[in-house]
């Protein structure tokens, strides 16, 4: 419902291995703006950590790397 703006979504299960008055089910879930604002809180704190941990790993990839490794490559004059 969040992806969607609707208000509330049918939820509906059907198994014809069930017996015919177990095989349908339905049930009308409705939009509890709560629920919404604290899933939006909490993917926006995910998400900052994630920047913030993908921020810590670029800085350990680049610079050890650089540091450490010396890669001369031939100048092209010289082949």
């Amino acid at each position: 419902m969040m992806c969607t703006g609707r208000n509330w979504c049918d939820f509906v299960s059907y198994d014809d291995r069930f017996p015919p008055n177990l095989a349908y089910y339905k049930i009308r879930i409705i939009k509890d703006d709560k629920l919404v604002n604290e899933i939006e809180q909490a993917v926006k704190t995910f998400i900052e950590k994630l920047k913030s941990e993908i921020n810590n790993i670029h800085h350990y990839m680049e610079a050890p790397w650089q540091t450490r490794t010396r890669v001369t490559l031939p100048d092209a004059s010289e082949t």
